[in-house]
This record gives structure tokens, C-alpha cells and sequence, in this order.
């Protein structure tokens, strides 16, 4: 047999190999369409902007409490199934795991992509006002309506550890490490651990220019 003979064919058609989804998910030549996940029995969507991070996945529903509390009294990390990354257009392009535990501490925000009945997934068992707030953490602007019980201090609810993670509507988050990133979130917790100033706004103020907002100096994604 020659050498001709014996030199491999470079499979073509049905048996091609399929190419690898790159990770990165801002890769300049997209991998392919969107990834549609599969939603488990039991569980809500999530998507998580942490540290270097934007993920999508689903957490298990929690019996008789709220998203909110499930997520406070988390202790170390929360569990996501079929996480993938996420890329600065909102679309998903890579799958990261089946079975994913992030660092509680290392999550920025974190919002249920599809709540249910708001009685139940936000904050507002007692009568409460929604206050324009915005906030500054590492990397990121966010912007949202902070609802407030009627006595409630706003500077002491500021100077608070409690809660860990602050319960927002109408969020938006933008970022200075990529041109133009930004998301949108009907209802998202803000963790206070990253957080380096926050405060409230006039009620129908504009979004913050972020050219006013001097840069943080933090990773991107």
C-alpha cells in the first residue's frame, strides 16, 4: 500500500464532525444560533452578572417562600442546572454546565427571568413606595425602584447588612468594561457586598450618563 493509500479523508457531509461551541461568548464569529436550554421540572430561569460572569440557568422553585429569601438565606453558593454563559446581546451561546454551583459571594445580581405571581416572588408583602434608586459596583451602574415601607430610613436600610441581597424592579444594569453593555431586569436582587455607593434619585429621573460615573477598576467579562 502507498503512502497515497494510506493518508486520511477528511470526513465530509452528514458524518462531519460538529464544531465546538467556542466558550468565550462574545467570540467574534458566532458558534451558531442561540442555544434554546431545556427547562428541568421544578425550577425557574435565573441569570446571574457576578465577578467576570454572565450566566444563565435554572434553580430549583423554593416550597412555600420567595425568590428573595430562597437567595438571602442561601449560605455558601446557590446551585444552577443547564448554566451556559451568556454574551453582551442576551443570547446564549455556550454551555457551561449541567450541574453548576457559583459563590454566593461572587454573584453582583442575580434575576428571575420569569417570576410568577409578584405577591409571592418580590418584596412586597406589606404596603411599601417605590423609591428611584441607583447604585455603583465594580464595573457597573445599576439603576431600579428600591421599595421602601412607609417609616422605613432610607440611610439606615443603606448602612444595613440586612438584607444580603437588595430586591429591585425595573433594573437596568450598564457596565464600562465592554461599549454598550447592558441589561434589563423586571425584578433582580443587587448583592450589598458589591456594592461601593448607592442612594436614591428624583422619581422619573433618566438613566445616569455614565460618562459622570468615574470608571471602576475591575475585570470585564
Amino acid at each position: 500500500m502507498s503512502d497515497d493509500e494510506r493518508t486520511p479523508t477528511v470526513e465530509t457531509g452528514a458524518m462531519a464532525r460538529t464544531p465546538e461551541i467556542d466558550l468565550d461568548p462574545d467570540a467574534v464569529e458566532a458558534a451558531g444560533p442561540p442555544i434554546v436550554l431545556p427547562a428541568p421540572p421544578g425550577t425557574v430561569e435565573v441569570e446571574i452578572i457576578g465577578v467576570g460572569l454572565r450566566v444563565r440557568g435554572y434553580m430549583r422553585k423554593t416550597q412555600g417562600g420567595r425568590f428573595s429569601d430562597h437567595v438571602n438565606l442561601a449560605l455558601n453558593s446557590l446551585h444552577l442546572f443547564e448554566a451556559a454563559l451568556v454574551d453582551r446581546s442576551g443570547d446564549v451561546h455556550a454551555i457551561l454546565s449541567e450541574d453548576l454551583f457559583i459563590t454566593r459571594r461572587q454573584i453582583v445580581l442575580i434575576s428571575e427571568l420569569l417570576p410568577g405571581d409578584p405577591a409571592t416572588t418580590a418584596d412586597y408583602v406589606i404596603p411599601k413606595t417605590p423609591r428611584e434608586f441607583v447604585a455603583v459596583a465594580p464595573g457597573f451602574v445599576i439603576t431600579g425602584r428600591l421599595h421602601l415601607s412607609e417609616h422605613a430610613a432610607p440611610d439606615l436600610y443603606f448602612e444595613s447588612e440586612d438584607p444580603a441581597f437588595i430586591p429591585l424592579t425595573a433594573v437596568e444594569v450598564r457596565g464600562r468594561m465592554g461599549e454598550g453593555f447592558r441589561a434589563r431586569y423586571d425584578f433582580a436582587l443587587l448583592n450589598r457586598e458589591h456594592v461601593s455607593a448607592m442612594g436614591l434619585r428624583p422619581m422619573g429621573m433618566s438613566s445616569v450618563r455614565l460618562e459622570t460615573v468615574p470608571p471602576p477598576h475591575a475585570p470585564g467579562f
